[in-house]
């Protein structure tokens, strides 16, 4: 559904805005504005959308955990980048399964051909 056929926009946006404010809270109070607001601390800390893949790999520890390994460290640009290229590994080999999975249901398991089967 795009903006123009949405017939409750008003309420659509007044909603989106008031949790945003609960997101940007600096004490949230329940257990689901301590994790709305750490998914929008990584996607500024990362410059990545809210709704980027790699989030949603993501457990409440592993955020929470980043979190305040990021937060306590000595060189935080360090730390991010390690952090980021160790979700790389982990999302690559997500992806890498994923694609295999799909072929080997669409096509079978005779898809997966080697170079040399084309010499």
């Amino acid at each position: 559904m795009n903006l123009s056929e949405d017939v409750h926009f008003d309420e659509i946006f007044d909603k989106a805005k008031s949790d945003a404010r609960l997101v940007k809270l600096t004490t949230p109070e329940t257990p689901s504005q301590v994790i709305a607001c750490m998914k929008f601390w990584w996607s500024r800390q990362y410059n990545r959308p809210l709704k980027d893949p790699l989030l949603s790999t993501y457990t409440i520890y592993d955020l929470l955990y980043e979190y305040h390994l990021y937060k306590d460290s000595d060189n935080p640009t360090a730390a991010a980048n390690e952090i980021i290229n160790d979700s790389k590994t982990e999302v690559d080999a997500l992806v890498k399964e994923m694609d295999e999975e799909f072929m080997n249901k669409e096509f079978g398991e005779s898809w997966n051909m080697n170079e040399n089967d084309f010499k």
